[in-house]
């Protein structure tokens, strides 16, 4: 029996990678008491002792505010606990899944990023995922990094469940319209990563080593997280009536710590070479990850 192991099981993607595999696989999922990344220096021994056949890096530091005044801490997690995990990835020939995020880029390209375009992050969040990415590639083998944009799921704290509460408990709501990209749903970003975990575990070292590299994971499509917040709010009067002016404003008018990118869209041409599988648009994303929560409302 092939044995999964999930760095942060217990988040929005992981909890959802968690819930593929119901038969036939042993899925070790440690809590941070068991395998803490904030310690990378006990992730191989840990792994060797384990030896799982694959691993899904979903574990993150990803407060990205909050790691403008805790950088140590995001690049301890983020840039050298990915590093012992692709080590010990390698040393057991095994393959590692990592993700990553489009905050690797500063946003001012006019066009959607390319997997090969330079990174230029513009917080310590990024730059901590930057130099995880870099360091994955360097320290390991046959490994996968899949940058997740917008991410968002119907369980988990997000941009979405933030949107939900707000809608609902004020009549008035200011939201960002200059910072575009494609949420991505955690169901989908899920499934789709169990299609390329099942593609490695039957392939050979070779070919496996073959498509080693970045990889883009998200919607098609573009919105600001204005649009997002409209589409947000058109859901819920879909069962119930929620009465909510939603008022479009530049980033400059709401600032925070750690500054965003404007233009956070990426190509996804790459990712159909291996997953051989057609994009899927935002807003079909959305009534999927969502629509059962709806339903419960």
């Amino acid at each position: 029996m092939k044995r999964l192991l999930i760095t942060g099981a217990n988040g929005q993607l992981g909890s959802r990678i968690q819930g593929l595999w119901k038969t036939g696989y042993e899925v070790l999922c440690p809590d941070r008491q068991v395998l803490d990344l904030s310690r990378p220096e006990k992730i191989g021994p840990w792994i060797k002792a384990n030896r799982p056949d694959l691993i899904f890096n979903c574990a993150a530091y990803t407060a990205v505010d909050k790691a403008e005044a805790e950088a140590e801490l995001a690049h301890l997690i983020n840039t050298n606990a990915p590093a012992e995990l692709a080590k010990a990835a390698k040393a057991l020939k095994i393959p590692l899944i990592h993700y990553s995020t489009d905050y690797v880029f500063d946003g001012t390209k006019p066009g959607p990023y390319l997997e090969s375009d330079p990174t230029a992050p513009l917080n310590q969040y990024g730059r901590s995922k930057a130099l995880g990415e870099e360091a994955v590639l360097a320290e390991g083998d046959l490994v996968y990094i899949l940058r997740v944009s917008w991410l968002y799921s119907r369980s988990h704290p997000c941009f979405y469940q933030t949107m939900v509460r707000l809608l609902k408990e004020r009549d008035e709501l200011k939201v960002v319209n200059d910072q575009i990209g494609a949420p991505t749903a955690a169901g989908w970003a899920a499934f789709e990563s169990g299609i390329l975990a099942e593609k490695l575990l039957s392939w050979d070292l070779e070919r496996s080593k073959t498509h080693r590299g970045i990889y883009h994971l998200s919607a098609s499509g573009q919105i600001s997280w204005y649009e997002f917040a409209q589409e947000i709010l058109k859901s819920l009067n879909l069962v119930g009536q929620v009465d909510c002016n939603i008022s479009p404003i530049p980033a400059d008018q709401y600032p925070l710590p750690a500054k965003r990118p404007q233009n956070s869209i990426l190509s996804n041409q790459k990712r159909a070479l291996i997953f051989g599988r057609p994009q899927m648009d935002w807003r079909t994303q959305f009534y999927a990850e969502v629509g059962s929560q709806l339903r419960q409302t």
